[in-house]
């Protein structure tokens, strides 16, 4: 991309400041996405950090009972699906990855398996807040957790009879 300066000897056309000449040489040149080329880094990098935010949450949520860790999955493949090839490579290579090709493969998940998600979820949560929690408001905090994990998993995950073989 070649880019040119066009200076004036006009006193109505000169170009003085930095900011007009900048301006004239993106219009010479061509170049009219460079302020949406910089709109779409930024927004890489958000997507990027989100992400990341997303696969730190559905680790715990692999630990922490009623916290749901396949939406968080998901949303950190479609992240990635958008920002970086390279991160969503590794994250379907993962040990985690396999629920995400799962899901991407059927366009959901089989009656069994998010019947299986919510048992696990009330479960768990039920016997940390029976035995090994003794704050209310870390039970409540649980509680809560587990109720929009169910909710979550039970209706706005997507349902499919027969997985594809």
């Amino acid at each position: 991309m070649d880019i040119f300066f066009i200076e004036s000897d006009s006193k109505k056309n000169d170009l003085k400041s930095p900011i007009d000449k900048t301006i004239c040489a993106i219009a010479v040149s061509g170049d009219f996405n460079t302020f949406a080329v910089q709109m779409d880094e930024m927004k890489r990098i958000i997507y990027i950090l989100l992400g990341s935010l997303c696969v730190g949450l559905g680790t715990v949520g692999v630990f922490v009972p009623g916290l749901p860790t396949t939406p968080f999955m998901l949303a950190a493949s479609w992240l990635f699906y958008r920002s970086s090839p390279r991160l969503r490579a590794w994250l379907l290579s993962s040990w985690l990855g396999v629920y995400i090709r799962d899901y991407e493969k059927n366009k959901g998940v089989t009656p069994k398996v998010k019947f299986m998600a919510i048992i696990m979820m009330v479960g768990m949560s039920c016997l940390s807040v029976t035995f090994f929690i003794e704050k209310i408001c870390v039970k409540v905090i649980v509680s809560v957790a587990c109720l929009i994990g169910v909710i979550v998993v039970g209706f706005f995950v997507p349902t499919v009879k027969t997985p594809k073989q």
